[in-house]
């Protein structure tokens, strides 16, 4: 073996070994990104959290389970129907994680009859001011700065309900499901 043939291969094996550490150095100082873009919630954040008192015969006990809050639109036009189909969609793609996540829905009687297909829901009724005082003030702790706000008095919007019953996380009324359900599988995956 040449020489020039032993510098090489000891600068092969030299680069072998301290080239991950360069590489992590510079990943380290943020000078490269190798991963990506960092993981964020798809949700507005709630700060502080807002504590919500569900109505009796809610069948949602404290401790037990996650909740998707969503007040219907009067009357529940095209873009609510796609919205109830998201949903139920995110709650069969949840698989066994389905348990732990329950669907629930703020609507008045007459929407009742459309609901009729959509078993997986609790129906919770839009008049409680102990369910839409809360979820008012947390729409506006979150949004008040943002483009999201449209008046004061709106609870529109899919709202995520963390088990000890605090309001935690604000969605857009629009908000694709499959985004939601990313940032539920970062919370249950630990169940």
């Amino acid at each position: 073996m040449s020489t020039r043939s032993r510098r090489a291969l000891l600068l092969f094996i030299v680069t072998l070994f301290v080239l991950p550490i360069v590489v992590a150095w510079l990943q380290l100082a943020g000078m490269i990104n190798l991963f990506g873009p960092s993981r964020t919630n798809q949700g507005v954040l709630v700060q502080p959290v807002v504590a919500l008192q569900w109505p009796a015969g809610a069948e949602l006990p404290v401790g037990a389970t996650w909740a998707l809050l969503y007040p219907l639109a009067e009357p529940c036009d095209k873009g609510c129907r796609s919205t109830l189909t998201g949903l139920r969609a995110l709650h069969v793609a949840l698989g066994r994680k389905r348990p732990h996540l329950r669907l629930v829905l703020i609507s008045s009687d007459a929407n009742l009859d459309l609901l009729s297909i959509y078993p997986e829901f609790v129906i919770l009724p839009r008049g409680d001011e102990t369910l839409t005082q809360p979820l008012r003030q947390a729409r506006l702790q979150c949004c008040e700065n943002r483009s999201i706000s449209r008046g004061p008095g709106t609870i529109a919007g899919i709202y995520l309900v963390d088990p000890r019953g605090n309001i935690m996380m604000y969605y857009a009324q629009n908000t694709d499901a499959t985004r939601i359900k990313a940032d539920l599988d970062r919370l249950l995956s630990g169940v």
